[in-house]
């Protein structure tokens, strides 16, 4: 699905290797669970956002929205597993129709507060 996205840009696709940048199938969804995963059990927080070496491509895509835009292309997006706080997430979602963008939001914001502060983690 990745190299239809992409379509003729200057890419090279290494499974495995060296490389600068890596690029990962990362949703809201997937931002959302790690992040509310570390606050809820106390674990540390991972890296926010995107990173110099790590590109989530989908951060701003809801699942169902990629999966609707990959059956459109005649591709199919990997299912996941739903862990507890997804389903938590879609029944907010289903009461308050933009809880994840507005969690999104914030977690972004949080971010560059903690990197004014120098406690992100990249």
């Amino acid at each position: 699905m990745l190299r239809d996205i992409l379509g003729e840009l200057p890419v090279e696709f290494v499974e495995q290797g060296d490389y600068d940048k890596e690029v990962i199938y990362w949703t809201m969804e997937d931002e959302l669970e790690q992040f509310l995963d570390a606050l809820f059990t106390g674990k540390p927080i991972g890296p926010l956002g995107h990173s110099p070496t790590r590109i989530k491509l989908f951060l701003p895509v809801r699942d169902k929205e990629l999966e609707a835009f990959a059956a459109a292309n005649g591709q199919t997006f990997p299912a996941k597993p739903r862990t507890k706080l997804a389903v938590l997430l879609g029944d907010m979602e289903t009461k308050y129709p933009e809880v994840k963008f507005s969690l999104l939001k914030s977690i972004s914001e949080l971010k560059e507060a903690m990197q004014e502060h120098g406690k992100a983690q990249s």
